[in-house]
This record gives C-alpha cells, sequence and structure tokens, in this order.
C-alpha cells in the first residue's frame, strides 16, 4: 500500500504539476496535490486545507515573497523550490530564509526522499512539542 502524500503545488502549468506528481507516484506515494499560479490562490489554498509538503517553481511565484508567506501562516510545511531557470534564486539563500531544499528538474529522483525526510522531521518536532506541553501540564498540576 502506497503512503499518501498532500502536495500544494505553485507551478506554472498542469504539465509541470502532473510532471511532480508523477515522479512522486514512481516513488510509492498516492499524491493529493492542488496547483495554483497566483499569491491569493496560494494563500487560499494554505488556509483552508492541510498539506504534507508545498513544492514551488520560482519561476511563477517570487520564492522570498512565498517563504514569507508560509512563516507568516505558522504552517509547519517543508518548502521545496524546484526551477531549472540558471541563477534564478541561490539555493542558500533560500535555504537560510526557510526553504527545505532547492532541485533543478533534472534532479527529481530527489523530491520523494527530501519529502520523506521532511515529513520524518516535521513528525518528530510535532512529537517533542506534545511531550513539552505534557511536560508543562505535569509540572503545573505538581506546583499546585
Amino acid at each position: 500500500m502506497s503512503e499518501r502524500v498532500r502536495l500544494l503545488l505553485i507551478a506554472g502549468t498542469d504539465e509541470d504539476a502532473l510532471l511532480l506528481s508523477r515522479t512522486l507516484e514512481r516513488s510509492g506515494f498516492e499524491v493529493v496535490s492542488r496547483r495554483v499560479d497566483a499569491m491569493d490562490a496560494f494563500e487560499h489554498a494554505l488556509a483552508h486545507a492541510e498539506w504534507d509538503a508545498l513544492v514551488c517553481d520560482p519561476d511563477v511565484l517570487p520564492a522570498s515573497d512565498v517563504i514569507g508567506r508560509l512563516k507568516g501562516s505558522g504552517h509547519d510545511l517543508p518548502c521545496i523550490m524546484v526551477s531549472d531557470t540558471p541563477n534564478l534564486f541561490p539555493p542558500l539563500a533560500l535555504i537560510q530564509a526557510g526553504a527545505r531544499d532547492c532541485l533543478r528538474r533534472s534532479e527529481l529522483a530527489r523530491l520523494a526522499p527530501v519529502i520523506e525526510s521532511a515529513r520524518q522531521e516535521s513528525a518528530a518536532r510535532f512529537e517533542l512539542q506534545r511531550v513539552r506541553d505534557s511536560l508543562r501540564e505535569s509540572e503545573a498540576r505538581y506546583r499546585a
């Protein structure tokens, strides 16, 4: 049985989105996705659905704007940049700004491992927060 992944895709065309989805399906994922190509559609999709990862083509929407809006939303969602435009984005600067990874289309074989790793890290952060919350509650009961 395949593992389900919910992707929010910022892509210029349906064909680009299909390429990303099929790449992940070949890696064993069951992909549920939504493609957006405008900032208002991105913000709406982010606010009204649960996503496992964001895959963004910085040729479609400015990467810095996408990362900024994602951070401002409070969602713990890995953002993966995928582009073929040379020198469009400096990967180190984007990773420092909050992108999880930056890939060229010729490196799409790395997409599934990057998403799986990001999902595992997110689950670990969630569990750590749950343990911290439980500890705080326990300490509050002890003090009372």
